[in-house]
């Protein structure tokens, strides 16, 4: 962790895992807002089931020591579920996405369908789940992550080979768009990234084909 002082930036904490493995990829997914942050470990193993993912919470009172106070993992544990890949906090919520549940191989060149977890930013009690009802294996919903006030956007950045994100209205978590790209291309990966800036929802292609 950095502060940004007069001097410069100035490292004020190393952050762990309390009950971190090697080959967790602690770190891969990380946000912070305020005085929370939280760090993703997508490859932890939970309960004898590997790579299933867990979230570590760090609170700060001074900006200056972090202190783990929570470790969030999905209610039930599954292979290859990849919990805490994509994170983002906001003031009231956190989003955690699980970019390869349901995927049923042992293998690190297959996607799975995907997953967000929804918890409140300030119990991390858990309060939904959101997926693509019409979802398939592969999707990768729950990539690209974005929440402020009454609104979220999740990216499924391999629907249907060019991707997607979805819309929810964070008052009772229910979709209320789905938004593709006007000029779709294979392998754009539309949803990969995600933005929420006031009213208006924004979304970035990872990769952005250009016909000559």
């Amino acid at each position: 962790m950095y502060k940004q002082t007069e001097d410069g930036f100035v490292q004020t904490a190393k952050l762990q895992a309390s009950d971190g493995m090697t080959e967790d990829y602690y770190g891969a997914g990380v946000t912070i807002h305020e005085n929370r942050a939280v760090v993703g470990a997508p490859y932890a193993s939970n309960e004898g089931f590997v790579r299933d993912g867990a979230a570590y919470v760090y609170e700060t009172v001074d900006g200056w020591t972090w202190t783990e106070t929570a470790k969030l993992t999905a209610a039930e544990p599954f292979n290859n579920r990849h919990f805490a890949f994509q994170l983002t906090l906001s003031d009231k919520y956190l989003l955690v996405g699980a970019t390869d549940r349901d995927l049923l191989l042992e293998s690190f060149t297959a996607f799975g369908k995907g997953a967000a977890f929804v918890y409140d930013s300030t119990s991390w009690a858990p309060i939904a789940t959101l997926e693509d009802a019409d979802g398939e294996m592969g999707d990768e919903f729950g990539f690209g992550l974005a929440v402020r006030d009454d609104i979220a956007v999740v990216g499924a950045p391999r629907t249907g080979l060019v991707g997607a994100a979805f819309v929810y209205d964070t008052s009772t978590w229910s979709q209320v768009a789905k938004l593709v790209s006007s000029d779709p291309k294979p392998n754009t990966h539309f949803g990969r990234y995600a933005g929420v800036g006031g009213a208006k929802e924004a979304e970035r292609a990872h990769r952005h084909r250009v016909a000559p």
